[in-house]
């Protein structure tokens, strides 16, 4: 949809500044697939407040395991932005 691939645009500018963004995108937008996205932008933009974020939305259900999946990714993602 249009606005996973703007949430997806946004991530990929790897901004900290956006992660309220993602955040508000996770906690508000009706759609799961959304939802994901937000969170695996939100682990692309190494925001130190992620982490917290990413490892309760690993426990929220969603059709075949979208949300907990892209959650591991974002964590993944954090971890990288970590390391030099």
């Amino acid at each position: 949809t249009v606005r996973v691939a703007a949430i997806k645009a946004l991530g990929d500018l790897r901004k900290p500044g956006l992660a309220r963004f993602f955040e508000s995108s996770f906690q508000n937008d009706d759609s799961y697939v959304v939802q994901a996205e937000a969170l695996r932008s939100l682990g692309t933009c190494g925001s130190a407040d992620a982490q917290e974020s990413l490892e309760a939305a690993k426990g929220i259900k969603s059709p075949r395991n979208v949300i907990r999946r892209a959650a591991e990714w974002g964590l993944a993602e954090l971890v990288k932005s970590e390391w030099p």
